[in-house]
């Protein structure tokens, strides 16, 4: 995929990338995919019943079957761009969530001297599959400061109030 010439030329970068990118992870989540149309495999207790459950699908329910499989070739396919592309070195790799990838976009679009503020899972220091996107930050020196935070006042009402998230705040490569 080619980027627009702001997203490849890093000296026409932005002054400042602020946002709260979406925490989806990329992979096909069957317990959400199934909720509406078979609740019962949704709720299914283990991963092994739950595949049981999917595998009878496709006799059952033929045409949710069918989008099943479109919407786990969809992920695939766009999960494998992500990892071939080159445009992720440090993010897209392991069990890839999209706040990790916004986040490796937002210091390659950030003028050398901008700044970026980013509110994402606390994930992004903590995670393995986060851990090379985090020691290229702390090596580059271009870590300002993250913030830590519980939602148990539930700020944010659709984050279960025991999750963890973090503000990143990250300075472009002359800061």
């Amino acid at each position: 995929a080619q980027f627009p010439a702001v997203f490849s030329r890093p000296e026409n970068g932005f002054d400042v990338v602020i946002g709260n990118p979406p925490w989806e992870r990329m992979k096909l989540q069957e317990r959400e995919f199934f909720s509406l149309g078979a609740p019962e495999i949704a709720s299914a207790v283990s991963a092994a019943d739950r595949r049981k459950l999917i595998a009878q699908v496709e006799k059952k329910n033929p045409g949710l079957w069918q989008r099943y499989q479109e919407a786990k070739t969809a992920a695939e396919r766009v999960l494998d761009c992500v990892r071939s592309c080159g445009e992720y070195p440090l993010t897209g790799r392991g069990d890839v969530n999209t706040y990790m990838l916004f986040a490796e976009l937002a210091r390659k679009i950030v003028a050398p001297t901008g700044r970026v503020g980013l509110l994402v899972p606390s994930g992004i220091a903590t995670d393995d599959t986060t851990k090379h996107f985090f020691t290229d930050l702390m090596e580059s020196q271009t870590l300002v400061a993250l913030y830590d935070f519980e939602n148990r006042k539930m700020i944010f009402p659709d984050v279960d109030g025991r999750f963890k998230f973090s503000m990143l705040l990250m300075g472009g490569a002359k800061v």
